[in-house]
């Protein structure tokens, strides 16, 4: 966990002194968690107490890595890395949902900072929604951590839909 903690500090250094590459295993790694994030859910769900609090701090601090990688200028200017990058903000996405309140908090703040650094690609941002709104769809899958994480989505990407729709519906 420190050891992310010090990646992201060094990353986020103007100018960083460390490169994304240099964490490329670590990267990886975090996001692959970040992807499988109902996999970790159910893992942190069956540990003790004490150990299921690291497992959140731990997951809490993989976002947070990855969102200083992903926003990196050596990662947006690098279009190799596409892919690594469109894989950290699905990887976010799919944290924001989490019932851990540290771990949705710092997606949130991810979110904002990968929205803020670069408009979202239409093809990204649709892949990125679909499984929550496949979860509103399926009443057995539905529960309060996918609306609290729908809830705050909508707070962050309200600029990417259309305002009329939105009039619509309320």
């Amino acid at each position: 966990m420190a050891y992310l903690s010090a990646a992201s500090y060094l990353l986020a250094l103007r100018p960083p002194l460390a490169s994304v590459d240099d964490f490329s295993s670590m990267l990886t790694e975090a996001v692959t968690e970040c992807l499988e994030e109902e996999k970790s859910q159910e893992k942190i769900a069956a540990s003790k107490a004490p150990r299921k609090a690291l497992l959140v701090r731990l997951r809490a601090e993989s976002v947070r890595f990855i969102t200083v990688a992903g926003v990196s200028k050596e990662m947006r200017g690098d279009p190799s890395k596409a892919e690594i990058r469109n894989n950290i903000t699905k990887g976010v996405f799919r944290c924001i949902s989490s019932p851990a309140p540290e771990v949705h908090n710092a997606a949130k703040a991810g979110l904002a900072k990968i929205i803020e650094a670069e408009k979202l690609p239409k093809e990204l941002l649709q892949g990125c929604l679909r499984p929550v709104l496949l979860s509103l769809a399926e009443n057995k899958r539905l529960n309060v951590p996918t609306l609290e994480g729908l809830a705050r989505l909508l707070e962050l990407l309200s600029s990417h839909f259309n305002i009329t729709l939105v009039c619509l519906a309320f």
